[in-house]
């Protein structure tokens, strides 16, 4: 569980009440010291967001308690904020690029600035904690993945293994004995047993044990030597009877086992019995036994299971006494075994030539057995020089063994990124044989961690692009109110077309914090009624200022269009990466067609989707001249991390995200490409059935109040005096309040007055949210309007249904114009209708 944001304060004792209080206005937890060395030890003790230094240390000090704290394990991430009233202070001089630098703050005029930066450093520090529990899932990831590898190479360890001892065994016996040995190595197995069948083939006898030193095990291994089964009878005659594996979690229950007592004795619980066939035949049964009660493992069942068919078609070729080529070909046979693994399993010679090569290898770099046993590596791939190879087979050489991943070429050129275990191969006498290569390909693995790290990337950027959006919309606000004042003023009309001047590129601005918004929304948008063809509109101004004047946009929408429910910034993301996607077929230039139409979708429609309901809708097409995309590909497009893009260039979440989207608008897509020839793109959005048509009255003709009182809660100056402006000059009475604690005071001194009131969501002391619960409470009835310059990260879908509850429907976009909240003033105070036409479609 994420901890809460946490503060610690070193402020003078009679101070520190006061600036307590501050910082937990805003919902945080705050620890007060007095000193240093008590910051020190409690830093040291406990995790905090932000640490808050006063003129109670001095300026160097405080420098180098910062490095102190994010020396720390637990404050390795912390922020320091230095408030001193102290103006003669060179900062300057400090050393600014000391790990810990704090940030400083300047007295009488901190507490607004204080605030606005806590909140600023308290969302910091959630976001690396979100960005800290991102990487520990990544690595618990790949931790797993490093278990599932690990347990792979014990399994071809295993096998690789075991085709040398019994390929070099003397007779039955050893074979048995050593095979027996090392499973019982693997499984961590206490004990082991191999059955044979005797002179008659009328039972079977042990011919070899093998188990761990330990002295309860005696007993039974000796008074076990001289017992013979029949088929059916025990546990080896039962696995000969029914020519498969058995597994006994508790011997004490199972009615077959007759030597119950000594194994009691010995402590042993499980057992696991497994025939080794030979075609027909069952020469031998292996027994094993642990002292611990355990389930059945099918990997263990699998593995064994494998090692002992393949060792009985083995000892078919013992057993007869064939020819030592014939022995040979059953090794072989036995190396077959490694051919159903996915790693590439490649056998070097001394002087570096491939002499053996699996069916993985051929999977992996593209070349077959014939092609490349015989030859060295490096002569495969004529690209593939990497200096690591010879590094890995190096150091082999020197310690046994090599494992590390490796950059190679297959056939077809392409970059291949595989873990490598490389272990040397000795004879009886110990000389050294030949070079054993398991390569696993992770090459998928290292794409998705890449994209990850994109997508981090892309998070942190859209963080950034709202803060921005959130700034320059709070900057341009009272521009846009003072623009629309003044030309209601002036007269001349060379005046006016100044002024028009100056509001066209408000919009222009206004428009670019809005894509700067939509970039870093990452929530679940709040649906409205929509006019598609303004998010048409809205395309095309995007297009014709970021697109290559070599692409020719055209728009084609039918008359009478219906309207849409949505989210427009989701359905805005849809079209612009679908007309990205287009832009980049088109590298040379071409024709894009953005269209609208209406359509009604029944079962027969020929596109429809399972999930499509029956019904109106609204398509909208994205039709370029470009590449087109093979039909190969068209069935992955949709896929998370798959692109196209040559050099990896892409994340590949365009159209998966997209998808996503449609869906949750109750649509579905259809595409329709052909090579050279271009892409057509069909969104197809439920339509509503009754449209609502905003208009605005004429000019001359705004709304007007009849005397109301308006609570106006705004933090900026400049915007909270131009909406008093407004609203005075317009018929209504105004009380001004700088946050939430003054407004409540002004509320309460005029409950009965005050109809209206219009607050800022994000502003110090007390905020939008906590306002707003506060005068709901005292006045469940009292019309409220919100405002908000950053609708994305700050406006959450949560706090969009709070003021749901709440009834609190009203929401201005900063900056929104003057026609906008006087219409929103009217339609609460006067109920009034005139801004909005519903029409019959």
């Amino acid at each position: 569980m994420r901890p809460e944001p946490k503060i610690l304060i070193l402020e003078h004792p009679e101070n520190r009440n006061t600036l307590t209080s501050l910082l937990e206005s805003i919902g945080v937890e705050v620890v007060r010291v007095a000193d240093g060395a008590t910051a020190t030890e409690t830093t040291g003790q406990d995790r905090f967001s932000i640490a808050v230094l006063t003129g109670r240390v001095s300026v160097t000090e405080a420098g180098k308690l910062a490095e102190i704290f994010r020396s720390q394990e637990k404050n390795k991430n912390l922020s320091t904020i230095y408030v001193t009233g102290n103006d003669t202070v060179d900062f300057d001089s400090l050393d600014e690029s000391a790990h810990g630098h704090p940030y400083f703050l300047l007295k009488p005029n901190y507490p607004d600035m204080l605030l606005r930066d806590v909140a600023h450093f308290v969302k910091l520090d959630q976001q690396q904690l979100e960005l800290e529990d991102l990487r520990k899932r990544s690595l618990e990831e790949c931790e797993e993945l490093k278990a599932r590898l690990k347990k792979n190479e014990d399994q071809v360890e295993l096998l690789a293994m075991l085709s040398w001892i019994i390929s070099d065994a003397q007779d039955l016996q050893s074979a048995l004995e050593l095979t027996m040995k090392q499973v019982c190595r693997i499984t961590g197995w206490c004990m082991g047993e191999a059955w044979v069948q005797n002179v008659n083939e009328s039972a079977l006898k042990r011919c070899s044990v093998w188990s761990r030193d330990h002295p309860g095990l005696e007993t039974f291994i000796s008074q076990s030597s001289d017992l013979q089964f029949e088929m059916g009878v025990g546990l080896p005659g039962r696995a000969w009877s029914i020519r498969n594996p058995l597994w006994i979690k508790d011997l004490e229950a199972d009615e077959s086992f007759s030597r119950k007592s000594s194994a009691r004795e010995a402590g042993l619980k499980t057992a696991m019995v497994f025939p080794i066939l030979s075609e027909k035949e069952v020469p031998a049964v292996f027994s094993f036994f642990d002292f611990e009660s355990a389930l059945v493992n099918p990997d263990i069942i699998g593995i064994v299971a494998t090692v002992t068919a393949q060792l009985g078609n083995l000892l078919r070729w013992k057993m007869t006494r064939e020819s030592l080529g014939r022995v040979q070909s059953g090794i072989r046979e036995q190396a077959a075994l490694l051919d159903k693994t996915q790693d590439a399993i490649i056998q070097e010679d001394l002087e570096e030539r491939i002499i053996f090569w699996n069916r993985g290898a051929e999977r992996l770099y593209g070349w077959t057995s014939q092609e490349a046993v015989g030859v060295r590596f490096e002569q495969l791939s004529t690209r593939d020089r990497s200096p690591v190879l010879r590094i890995a087979r190096q150091s082999a050489m020197e310690n046994g063994h090599w494992s590390g991943e490796l950059a190679q070429r297959g056939k077809d050129e392409k970059t291949l990124i595989v873990h490598s275990r490389l272990t040397l191969i000795r004879d009886d006498e110990g000389a050294l044989t030949s070079l054993l290569f398991v390569n696993t390909d992770v090459s998928d693995k290292k794409r998705i961690e890449e994209k990850l790290q994109k997508i981090d990337r892309m998070k942190t950027l859209g963080s950034l692009a709202g803060g921005i959006a959130h700034d320059l919309n709070n900057a341009l606000a009272p521009i846009l109110m003072a623009t629309e004042r003044l030309k209601e003023r002036l007269s001349t009309s060379e005046d006016r077309n100044y002024l028009q001047i100056i509001g066209n590129n408000l919009d222009r601005a206004i428009n670019v914090t809005n894509q700067f918004l939509t970039f870093s929304r990452d929530r679940k948008g709040k649906k409205m009624t929509l006019n598609p063809k303004h998010l048409i509109s809205d395309l095309l101004k995007v297009i014709q200022e970021s697109f290559s004047k070599s692409i020719i946009v055209k728009s084609h929408i039918v008359k009478d269009f219906r309207y849409l429910n949505g989210d427009d910034a989701q359905i805005h993301q849809v079209l612009l990466n679908c007309c990205l996607n287009a832009q980049e077929a088109m590298p040379g230039g071409g024709g894009l067609l953005l269209s609208i139409e209406n359509i009604m979708v029944d079962e027969n429609f020929e596109f429809s989707s399972p999930e499509a309901i029956p019904g109106p809708y609204l398509v909208i097409e994205i039709r370029d001249e470009g590449c087109g995309i093979p039909s190969e590909h068209l069935e992955e497009i949709f896929d998370p991390f798959f692109t196209t893009k040559e050099n990896e260039n892409g994340i590949g979440l365009g159209l998966s995200s997209s998808l996503g989207i449609i869906r949750n608008h109750g649509g579905f897509l259809n595409v329709q490409s052909e090579v050279n020839k271009g892409t057509s793109i069909r969104i197809y959005l439920p339509a509503l059935k009754n449209r609502v048509i905003p208009t605005l009255p004429e000019e001359g003709k705004m709304p007007h109040g009849e005397g109301e009182l308006v609570l106006v809660v705004e933090d900026e100056d400049d915007i909270r005096e131009m909406l008093g402006e407004i609203l005075i000059s317009s018929g209504y009475k105004v009380l001004l309040a700088v946050d939430g604690t003054e407004a409540v005071k002004l509320y309460a001194e005029n409950p009965a007055e005050i109809k209206l009131v219009i607050t800022d969501i994000m502003m110090p002391q007390m905020d939008g949210m906590i306002l707003t619960r506060t005068l709901k409470k005292l006045n469940p009835d009292l019309d409220m309007i919100i405002s908000t310059a950053f609708e994305g990260g700050k406006l959450s879908e949560k706090k969009f249904d709070e003021l749901d509850r709440m009834d609190v429907k009203t929401i201005l976009k900063k900056p929104y114009h003057n026609s906008e909240l006087l219409i929103a003033v009217d339609r609460l105070l006067h109920h009034s209708r005139s801004a909005c036409l519903e029409v019959d479609t």
